[in-house]
């Protein structure tokens, strides 16, 4: 389960050239994230876009910033944004394993998009939730979920609106280290 991810400054500067069409006066945070701050988002299917939204869905109990990938095609709270996918993307997410906090990255180093959904508030903005699934095998020590944590070509399939198993054949290789 992913409650927190760090988007460097020059990498949101490199993902908002890279996709530029159009950006909202919401501008993103950049450095570390937790839900409800703005964050740089793509989205779109034939026209990537980059925005700025809200991390979690509003709701009653406080934001929701995690939809499990196996239902929420299903869930009432979800399926009417289902088809509204997204990716946030950084350069790590973090995970709690007891009290101490580790950073989760691609061997790669290479930048994470993780998927989303999102939905539009009229007079609020949008705001995402992030997929997760079970973990793969290199990071499930640290948490029973992790994020839908892909490479660029599987974000792009995302927001294509590919099937979510299709997709997490793009899961980046994934190695953690204590934060």
């Amino acid at each position: 389960m992913c409650c927190r991810y760090y988007v460097p400054g020059e990498m949101s500067e490199f993902m908002l050239l890279k996709y530029l069409n159009a950006i909202n006066d919401n501008k993103p945070k950049h450095g570390e994230i937790f839900p409800t701050d703005m964050s740089p988002v793509i989205y779109g299917g034939d026209n990537i876009a980059v925005t700025s939204m809200k991390w979690g869905f509003s709701s009653q109990k406080g934001p929701v910033f995690n939809a499990r990938g196996e239902t929420f095609e299903e869930k009432a709270f979800f399926r009417p944004y289902a088809d509204n996918r997204c990716a946030a993307f950084c350069s790590e997410y973090y995970e709690w394993n007891g009290k101490v906090k580790y950073a989760v990255r691609a061997k790669n180093d290479k930048p994470i998009f993780l998927a989303g959904i999102y939905r539009s508030i009229p007079g609020q903005g949008s705001e995402f939730t992030i997929i997760t699934l079970p973990p793969v095998i290199d990071i499930a020590p640290l948490h029973d979920r992790m994020p839908l944590a892909v490479t660029n070509e599987a974000a792009e399939e995302w927001l294509a609106g590919r099937d979510i198993q299709y997709v997490f054949r793009g899961v980046q290789e994934l190695c953690y280290e204590r934060a």
